[in-house]
Formats: C-alpha cells, structure tokens, sequence
C-alpha cells in the first residue's frame, strides 16, 4: 500500500466554476459579481432596520507623517460627523486619498438591516445553492418589500457570514452594510419594451402617466417614447423616489433640427405630486433651431410660473443629438430649497461644474412632492407632429444607494490601519 509520501498526486478540478466562491465577491477574471436576489418571504424574523449616520467630516494621518483632512459637500446639509483613522502605509498620499474617498462615499444617511437570516431547512436544494455561494463583499438585493420600505435600504453588501446547525434547522446569517457611494434610487435604460405604459424601472418602481392616451406612452428601441399624433397635449411620465429632494439626469434628444410653426418642448421635473404641482427645468428647441433653459414651477392653481427666464444651450441644434439634462433640489437645514439645471453632451463632453440656471427660495410654493417626471409637448401650432419623444437613462439619486461604488481606496500590500469607523473594504 503507497505510503503518505508516494500516494498518488490528485487529478486538477477542471469543471469551470462561474463564482468566486466564499471568499470573495469577484468572479473568475475579476469581474464584479451581479446583485443577487433574495426573495423577502426567505427570511426569518425579526428584519429590524438601522439608520448609519453619514460621515461629512475626515482626518487621516500617516503615522509619523502630516495629516489629511476633508469635508463632505453635504457638512453644511447634515452638519459634522467626523471620521479619523491613523495609516502606516508605503504611499504618502493615502492619507489624502482615504479623507476624499471617505467623505466622498459616506456624504448621506443610509438605512439598513444590520443581519439577515435564513433558514435553510426550508429551502430548495437549489436555493440552498445559491445561498451558499454568496460571498463576503457580494451585494445583495432584497426583493419582494412593502412600499413603506426606506429607499435604497433593499440594496446591500455582505460583510460577514456566519452558519448555525440545531436541532431546528441550519441558519446562515449575513452581517451586512450599505453598499459605498451613492448610486441612484431609480434607475432606468429601458431595456424591456413595453405597450400602454413604460413598465418597470430598473430599480423596479412603477412608471405612471398622465395626458393623452395610454397607446402613447411605450418603450421600445431602449428608449421611453411619447407619442404626439396632434399639438397642444402634455405627455407625463412619473415614478416615485420617496424624497421631496432630488437629484436627477436623463437623456433627451429630438428628431428634428428645429420645430415647425411651435416650439417642442422637455420638461424635467422635481416635486412632482401630480399635473398641477412640480418644479421645472425646461428645455425648448425653437423654430429656429436653439435649444434654451429655463427653471419654473407649477402650483395648486395649475398656474406656470418662471422662475428663471431662458438661457441657451445649443444655438444651432443637430436632429438626433443627445443632450444629458440633470435637475437638482436640495433642502438646507434652514428650509431653503436650492435648485440647479445643467445640459451637457455625453458623447464628448462631461458634467459641468457649473450649473446653467440655479435658484433659491426660503419659501418652497411646492413642498411635498416625491415623484421625478419627463414631460414633453408639441406646443399649439406645431406642425412637426406626428412626432414621437424619446428618453433614455433615467437616473433619480435621493440618497439612498442601491448599487454604489466597489473597492478598496488603496493598493494591497504591507499596511496598517486604525480608526474610529468600519474598514471600507
């Protein structure tokens, strides 16, 4: 019989293995793994929730070096909640690079549950695979929650596991946290068509509509189409974001170069609550061909108010060109609300720093909206209809963080690390 030292060497495991495994939250070849669903009816009580103040304020230090410090751009919003960690790293700039990126990453209050359990006895083998393949640093996605359930609190990261056999059942439980950065709480590249109504968002609220008839709201082409056989009559699409602050982007285009006899209309709204009550950022493309801003509001009479008149985007419009518009609003602890529109071309330009139409108000005319809508109108007299509108990538950030940023703020290597926070990796 061969001894321990001659047994024969053992055949390599060539079967292709999909995930990572346990010990990791990458697939083979580095790739980030995709959001694994669970299904809320698997888990086992109490499901408790938990609000993670942000983090506005951070010192770091090399040991024996200078210190970095950083602040949130949302410190004057949440005020300061102070971070402080002591590095001794081989890169001086990491003490610099981990104050942005922790002030960067944790600027907003997150809602989460602390654990989740399941147990197993009750699970398919199937899904009892499925379970266990879930790794330290995989996100999660809980599916199937009452409409009461915070946003962006669905998504989150597995930071421990921990497995328990009894007598009753054999129980994993995953500590988990919010997953870093901030992502958007509705998301939307209308990649499923859909007749009557543009479906489901990414992020899986539901659209809703108001004008004209329900034929003429579709996705198709992954794009969200409006559909105007006649002039005069206001398409509005919504979707509800649980916050009456927003953060919004989505992708216009018009199929002409210039409007005939009217002008075509975008309407991008925060706030919204219903057809008589939102604010505005609007683009116009005129007769002549230019694309031009505005900010407004609509209140309880139904009555349309500029609040900041016309500005120009684009002189000399090109049908088909894509513009990205992305609408702000944010309260101060002191109730002003501020306000921000901004237009830019995606295919070769950037976000802007600077807005093109801001404004503020003490007095809020529209307080409790919590919908983000597009709206579009071929005005009265416009003779390019029939005309179909189109949007694409809906992105609506309130705060919550569904999807976030994954990664360490600095290479591996020989390191140390003390603070007063949760390591970020």
């Amino acid at each position: 019989m061969p001894g321990p030292l001659n047994r024969p060497a053992r055949p390599p495991d060539t079967r292709r293995r999909p995930w990572g495994g346990a010990w990791t939250s990458r697939a083979i070849g580095g790739l980030p793994l995709p959001v694994a669903d669970i299904p809320v009816t698997w888990l086992s009580d109490p499901l408790t929730l938990r609000l993670d103040q942000p983090l506005t304020h951070a010192e770091v230090t090399q040991d024996g070096g200078a210190t970095a410090r950083a602040d949130s751009t949302t410190i004057g919003l949440y005020g300061a909640f102070p971070f402080t960690a002591t590095l001794n790293t081989a890169v001086d700039a990491d003490a610099t690079n981990l104050a942005h990126w922790t002030v960067t990453y944790n600027s907003t209050p997150r809602m989460r549950s602390p654990s989740l359990t399941i147990n197993l006895l009750y699970r398919t083998d199937a899904e009892k695979a499925y379970l266990l393949q879930i790794g330290r640093g995989r996100r999660i996605r809980l599916t199937g929650l009452p409409d009461e359930w915070p946003a962006g609190a669905n998504y989150l990261v597995v930071r421990g596991i921990q497995h328990q056999a009894t007598t009753f059942g054999r129980t994993i439980t995953w500590v988990t946290g919010p997953v870093i950065g901030i992502s958007a709480t509705v998301q939307d590249a209308f990649a499923t068509d859909s007749t009557n109504g543009w479906g489901s968002a990414d992020t899986d609220q539901v659209w809703s509509s108001a004008g004209g008839a329900a034929a003429d709201y579709f996705v198709s082409g992954g794009v969200g189409n409006h559909l105007h056989s006649a002039a005069g009559t206001l398409k509005e699409s919504y979707v509800d974001t649980r916050s009456t602050d927003w953060d919004f982007s989505v992708d216009l285009s018009w199929p002409v170069s210039s409007a005939s006899g009217a002008t075509i209309t975008r309407w991008i709204c925060g706030r919204y609550t219903d057809s008589t009550n939102y604010y505005v950022c609007r683009l116009d493309l005129s007769t002549g061909g230019v694309v031009s801003m505005q900010l407004g509001q609509r209140t309880a009479a139904g009555v349309f108010t500029t609040l900041v008149s016309s500005t120009t985007v684009d002189a000399t419009y090109v049908a088909n060109s894509v513009y990205r518009v992305r609408f702000t609003g944010v309260t101060s602890t002191s109730g002003a609300l501020t306000m921000a529109g901004r237009a830019w071309l995606p295919a070769i330009e950037s976000d802007p720093a600077t807005p093109l139409v801001t404004y503020q108000t003490t007095a809020p005319a529209v307080t409790s909206g919590t919908n983000v809508a597009v709206l579009d109108r071929a005005e009265a007299g416009n003779t390019n209809v029939p005309i179909t509108l189109a949007w694409d990538n809906v992105a609506a950030y309130t705060g919550g963080n569904p999807q976030g940023v994954a990664g360490p703020w600095f290479r591996w290597g020989s390191s140390s690390w003390s603070g007063t926070d949760t390591r970020p990796f």
